[in-house]
């Protein structure tokens, strides 16, 4: 698996970027030493214990910035199902926000209990590769980003949610600011993997058609969180191009 490759492709292609994975755990070196065990037979790994700090939240500094999305989770629809055949046409986008409705519990090899997460991520790591190569190339920092929000109660941490169950706060795309389901990234249920991918809960139709009385206004939602996120450097203009026109080609609020 190369998961950030999948995510951020179409970007990484786009503009003409050399990608080369690292694996930080363990597992990732195993298996490419299981796949060339000549090749790959003087690597070593110290273990998985190395490879926690790179995900710990922390304070931005002058060489780091930390993005939090809204409504995503550690694996979701995309990195399962769609991201292979997206060949940055806009077809795929349309697929997506069309999961949002309809989303599938799994992937051939794994089934989970409630359907797996249907959320924007892939979008923002378009945008973050972006932002690294600049900033690397340019010095211009990456955007500083507002984090999830959170509370803490005698029973532990936990998100705010708005109205509609999603958190708020963090970075926002088109998926929770004009939602159409609520995405989590909480673990559930299922085979092994199923922790990992969160969920989604589509609205129901009442709820849509209150939310969004004619498509005109879900479109016109949905645009402008799509350029506010290309406003505040987390969504890439191409990518915002192809979510317009997603919500265009949609059903909702017809």
């Amino acid at each position: 698996m190369a998961p950030e490759w999948i995510l951020s492709h179409n970007e990484l292609i786009r503009d003409g970027f050399a990608w080369v994975g690292v694996s930080a755990q363990a597992a990732g070196l195993a298996a490419t030493k299981t796949a060339d065990p000549i090749r790959y037979a003087d690597l070593t790994h110290p273990g998985d214990s190395y490879s926690y700090d790179v995900a710990a939240r922390q304070p931005d500094t002058r060489q780091l910035r930390l993005w939090e999305i809204a409504g995503t989770a550690h694996a979701d629809d995309y990195i399962a199902n769609l991201g292979h055949a997206d060949n940055g046409d806009g077809t795929v986008a349309v697929r997506e926000l069309n999961a949002m409705l309809n989303p599938p519990l799994g992937t051939p090899g794994f089934s989970c209990a409630k359907p797996i997460n249907t959320g924007q991520m892939h979008y923002v790591m378009n945008a973050a590769q972006y932002a690294l190569n600049r900033w690397a190339t340019t010095g211009i920092p990456a955007a500083a980003a507002p984090r999830l929000d959170v509370t803490t109660t005698d029973a532990g941490p936990s998100f705010v949610l708005d109205a509609n169950g999603n958190v708020t706060g963090g970075i926002r795309t088109p998926s929770v600011d004009a939602p159409v389901a609520t995405l989590s990234g909480l673990g559930q249920s299922g085979s092994q993997f199923c922790f990992l991918f969160g969920t989604t809960t589509p609205f129901e139709a009442a709820k849509l058609a209150a939310l969004y009385p004619t498509h005109q206004q879900f479109a016109r939602k949905w645009a402008t969180a799509a350029a506010a996120g290309v406003t505040a450097g987390f969504i890439r203009p191409a990518d915002a191009v192809d979510m317009i026109a997603a919500a265009h080609k949609s059903s909702i609020g017809a």
